[in-house]
């Protein structure tokens, strides 16, 4: 068990309080900043090699994965939309037949995915979140690398601004909370 949270520390997936309680981590938004422009550097490197390497099934999945969330956007659950769109990501990501690649941005994902998932409950953004899919899409169909390398760099470089909007409403929406219920922060 020691080893197994001493992993998930170094993964930067839980901290500890000041009485060495494990708890899930909540890392601050320059946190999340510089772990998402890392994911986005991963990201537009495996889009340019997934051009070269994914096969007709994988761009296909790809873009299937893309069609069912436009197709129930405003109807899916906000965790099978997140589901979806993960799994968009991850299959160009595994198209790229990149292991070191691979691995590194499983971790990276891992750090960010709680944020990642508040961010896209946020249905404010999914129609911007669609169109940049579609832009990945067309890129990885045509097998254009330079194309699909920029449209996976500027999807991620988004989710960065779509974090911090929703950090910052979720902390007003927490200060509302706390005054209307008679609660102050700790």
């Amino acid at each position: 068990m020691k080893e197994a949270l001493r992993i998930l520390e170094i993964e930067g997936l839980i901290e500890y309080s000041p009485s060495r309680r494990p708890r899930v981590a909540n890392p601050s938004l320059a946190q999340l900043s510089d772990n998402l422009m890392v994911l986005a550097a991963l990201e537009a490197l495996a889009g340019e090699l997934a051009c070269k390497t994914a096969t007709e099934d994988e761009i296909s999945s790809a873009a299937d994965l893309c069609r069912r969330m436009r197709d129930n956007s405003d109807s899916a659950p906000p965790l099978e939309f997140f589901r979806w769109d993960m799994a968009f990501h991850a299959q160009v990501v595994s198209a790229s037949r990149n292991e070191p690649l691979i691995a590194t941005h499983r971790q990276y994902n891992a750090r960010s995915w709680r944020a990642r998932f508040i961010s896209s409950r946020m249905r404010t953004g999914h129609e911007n979140t669609l169109n940049q899919h579609d832009d990945i899409i067309a890129a990885f169909s045509d097998r254009d690398s330079g194309a699909t390398h920029r449209a996976m760099r500027t999807h991620l470089e988004t989710a960065i601004e779509n974090i911090a909007r929703a950090k910052t409403q979720a902390s007003g929406e927490q200060r509302i909370h706390e005054t209307t219920v008679g609660h102050h922060p700790r």
